[in-house]
């Protein structure tokens, strides 16, 4: 959730004049800050000021908490429980259409060399792509087929890395729009294959969770699937499963952001 702590502040900041509810006790106790009370006397103090003190304690406590959850929410992170699916080569040849970006006879994710994206990142350190990352492309003279699929590479080290792992380095969700295969992006729910044209990506925008790649289709959609990643992640490989089962070789070639 997301917490305006300034204007919280002001709210209880500004309430009214207490006064007491008895004769004996006639001076006003003004509320300046969450918790903290003016007055001339404090003894005897009415129960209506002890509720509104308490009342700020309370509130002050609370923004205390949402300040230190946001926070923790800036804070690097290592990897977690939660890991999708591994991808398994089933030999599975899927019927292709428009609708479902898997055209054969293209190079998968635009011909980006996958294993680039995991250059430099730590293991067992999430990573979350940065304004200036871009994707390396890789070229027809350093090619592989996995799955029916065709994946580009920018060298034959890289080349024979995959070769060596390649469910290490192919992309999660068959390198469509993560987010929008988790089930919680509110601008799609898909429900069938004959709807993965609206989960493009732009391959510029990734994350390494679990040391899974995940693309998307912009900042936005990376940032919110991080903020949640497991439940994300989750909810993906739910998605997943349901159009594919258990052989998840079914990769985008076609549905890109323009």
């Amino acid at each position: 959730p997301t917490f305006d702590l300034d204007t919280t502040w002001r709210l209880f900041a500004n309430l009214p004049p207490i006064r007491s509810m008895s004769a004996c006790q006639s001076e006003t106790y003004q509320l300046i800050g969450a918790g903290e009370v003016v007055s001339e006397r404090s003894t005897n103090q009415p129960k209506h000021f002890l509720w509104r003190r308490s009342l700020g304690v309370f509130f002050g406590t609370l923004l205390i908490a949402a300040a230190v959850a946001t926070l923790n929410l800036r804070q690097p992170r290592t990897t977690s429980s939660f890991k999708a699916a591994p991808v398994e080569d089933c030999g599975t040849e899927y019927e292709v259409s428009d609708e479902m970006c898997n055209d054969y006879g293209a190079p998968v994710v635009q011909g980006v060399d996958v294993v680039m994206y995991f250059s430099g990142v730590t293991d067992g350190v999430d990573y979350i792509s940065q304004e200036n990352d871009t994707a390396t492309l890789g070229t027809e003279a350093y090619q592989a087929v996995f799955a029916g699929y065709t994946f580009y590479f920018s060298s034959q080290e890289t080349l024979e890395l995959f070769t060596s792992e390649p469910s290490r380095y192919v992309p999660a969700f068959g390198g469509f729009c993560a987010f929008g295969l988790s089930g919680y992006d509110p601008r799609n729910l898909l429900t069938s294959t004959n709807e993965l044209y609206t989960a493009p990506v732009d391959p510029a925008q990734y994350a390494i969770i679990d040391g899974a790649l995940y693309l998307f289709r912009g900042s936005e959609a990376k940032e919110l699937f991080y903020s949640s990643s497991q439940a994300n992640i989750a909810g993906g490989t739910s998605t997943w499963a349901s159009f594919f089962g258990d052989c998840v070789g079914f990769f985008n070639t076609e549905c890109y952001m323009s």
